[in-house]
């Protein structure tokens, strides 16, 4: 159990010893100020809970010392202790720096029923200050993640409200996101309101879409961003709302990545018909290597080894070519040229060296 600090300011000394035994039964820590400047000095080096003061030390004159007391410890519960006979009225602080009153002389039933009070109070700033640190953390997160994202990237709701974008998407719209927060998207958009509300009918029935063409709009008039947009649902823990992961992505930037994949899928078949014509190559010369050496060994005339000396000239240069071609199963792709014309290459070849 973390045990909570209480000060005390008040300059009558003759309840400290019963306010010290309430305290040490909710196992508190207590300090005992003599004054508003101690109470400053102290809160420098401690951290305090509560503070219990009394009103003959909040003058006029004393207000901005206590409000230096306020600023060193922001999450003070503040008791003021007044004479039964003083009203809250004639009181020179405004009641929204106080949280709550107890009245002098102490009674131990109301200092347990404050400290109660004041325990909740803290308990529950703590919990929403927990919550509020969570939030940041779980928002800086997936602002990092949609950061990771090459293409702009923005989460709307039902109501197309932005909720989150990445760094590329403040760049493509041309504004900060504290400016584009609960805006909302089809602002952005050309027929945007139209678009997006297609969309959401569409992800009603499917997970995602691909290929919406839009155009974004600029600050400076001009014709516009044509862009490529994908969508897709979020899981939310709520039934009743529904997010939305959008894509966009510069059109120029789309077909170049798409050029990069059809250049690949080339690249791929490429390599797959020089394996697969390689494997058929070797296969018959193994078998016609096998032959010309059983013929080498039967024919020992002059006449017959300068032919076979021929035939084991052209093997050795289809094995070279052979071996091109299984070097494209070890290049890296951007190695291989876009187009390589693999036939008129081989006739080439042969014929050159017939």
């Amino acid at each position: 159990m973390i045990s909570k600090t209480l000060m005390l300011i008040d300059s009558d000394t003759s309840q400290h010893q019963m306010l010290e035994e309430q305290l040490s039964e909710r196992h508190y820590q207590f300090l005992n100020c003599a004054s508003l400047q101690e109470a400053v000095v102290k809160s420098r080096h401690f951290s305090v809970d509560i503070l219990f003061i009394s009103s003959e030390w909040l003058t006029e004159s004393s207000l901005p010392t206590f409000y230096q007391l306020k600023t060193h410890l922001p999450d003070l519960f503040t008791v003021l202790m007044i004479p039964a006979t003083q009203s809250t009225e004639s009181l020179n602080i405004p009641v929204e720096d106080i949280d709550s009153y107890i009245g002098k002389p102490l009674l131990p039933e109301m200092v347990k029923i404050t400290l109660r009070q004041a325990e909740t109070l803290l308990r529950r700033q703590q919990d929403a200050d927990r919550a509020v640190r969570e939030l940041r953390r779980q928002k800086s997160f997936y602002q990092h993640l949609l950061n990771g994202f090459p293409e702009a990237v923005v989460v709307i709701d039902e109501n197309s409200s932005i909720l989150y974008c990445n760094n590329a998407f403040e760049s493509l719209i041309e504004q900060p996101s504290e400016v584009l927060f609960d805006q909302h998207l089809y602002d952005f958009l050309e027929d945007g309101y139209k678009i997006l509300h297609h969309l959401r009918q569409q992800l009603k029935s499917q997970p995602s879409v691909d290929g919406y063409m839009v155009t974004i709009r600029t600050n400076d008039g001009d014709d516009g961003i044509a862009a490529n947009m994908n969508a897709s649902v979020l899981p939310v823990d709520s039934d009743n709302n529904t997010l939305i992961l959008v894509k966009l992505e510069h059109y120029s930037i789309s077909q170049e990545r798409f050029m990069l994949s059809v250049r690949k899928e080339k690249l791929s078949t490429i390599q797959y018909l020089s394996n697969a014509l390689a494997h058929e190559i070797q296969n018959p010369m193994n078998i016609l290597s096998g032959r010309v050496q059983l013929l080498e060994q039967q024919y020992s005339d002059p006449g017959a080894a300068k032919s076979i000396s021929i035939i084991n000239q052209q093997l050795e240069r289809i094995s070279g070519i052979i071996g091109q071609l299984r070097k494209f199963n070890v290049n890296k792709s951007d190695t291989v040229p876009e187009s390589f014309p693999l036939i008129p290459f081989l006739e080439a070849y042969i014929a050159q060296n017939e």
